[in-house]
């Protein structure tokens, strides 16, 4: 209910609010003569582009592909903290409703939190593909309990971080730096984590065929996450996996975005071609 009143009744400066950088726009991609289509999902402060290279390399093998921005996401720290999981987890449903209306068969990837909203969706649906890029079944490190306790009073903790190197190669990130990643987002976080509770409840019921790939030096989700999946994605029709060794959390966005992209173009090719 607070939520619904703060959102209609005190939602503030909205006519004021900024739109999203347009490399923050969904990304659409609709290859002639596609008969199956991919919904990847970005991560947890995200935003479409940082899918970009994997989504175009699904688009060339042949796929349909669609990025939808979640919620909150790509515009301002104000519009993220006004979402909560069910915000997140509605959309990705939706999304991938409307894909369904256009292509009889719709699989479904995610990089870190979108892994998990991935995963939800494909058991939702029964997607025949699941994608998951560094997906957040793990985290590391974990959330303090002091943290947790101050999140009602103090959602938000300034960090001061340093841009990262391949923010030369994404421009809008400079325009979305503070909104996102210049600290620890307390309250949304806490979000995260009750989606992360949920999804790993999910992990049996998963019969899609998956493919898991991880960083190997990973700071947010360590690589354990690839035996961990496999240990509960027990009814998965198959699982696959790759760690790529030299590689931290942003891989599907950094210097190894084109190995990446590679290696799932690789995958895709071993699995039926599209109908």
């Amino acid at each position: 209910m607070n939520q619904l009143k703060n959102l209609v009744n005190r939602y503030p400066n909205r006519k004021n609010s900024t739109p999203p950088p347009k490399a923050a726009l969904p990304i659409r991609l609709d290859p002639p003569g596609a008969r199956e289509a991919f919904l990847l999902i970005h991560g947890f402060t995200g935003y479409p582009a940082e899918m970009s290279v994997v989504a175009h390399a699904i688009s060339e093998a042949g796929y349909a592909v669609s990025v939808p921005r979640l919620p909150g996401h790509g515009v301002s720290r104000m519009d993220f903290y006004s979402t909560r999981a069910e915000d997140w987890v509605r959309h990705c449903y939706d999304s991938y409703l409307n894909l369904k209306a256009e292509y009889p068969v719709v699989h479904v990837g995610g990089h870190s939190m979108g892994g998990l909203l991935a995963s939800a969706t494909a058991v939702a649906f029964d997607a025949p593909k699941l994608l998951l890029l560094a997906p957040a079944f793990l985290l590391t490190p974990k959330i303090s309990l002091m943290k947790t306790l101050l999140a009602p009073i103090r959602p938000f903790i300034e960090k001061n971080r340093l841009q990262t190197d391949f923010y030369a190669e994404y421009p809008e990130r400079e325009i979305l730096h503070k909104e996102y990643w210049d600290g620890d987002h307390i309250g949304p976080m806490l979000q995260l984590l009750r989606l992360q509770h949920r999804c790993n409840l999910i992990l049996p019921q998963i019969t899609s065929e998956i493919f898991v790939i991880a960083g190997g030096k990973d700071p947010t989700v360590p690589s354990a996450v690839v035996p961990w999946i496999s240990k509960l994605a027990r009814n998965a029709s198959s699982i696959s996996t790759h760690i790529i060794e030299d590689a931290m959390h942003c891989f599907n966005f950094d210097g190894h975005a084109p190995q990446t992209a590679s290696i799932v173009s690789g995958w895709l090719k071993e699995k039926t071609e599209p109908i």
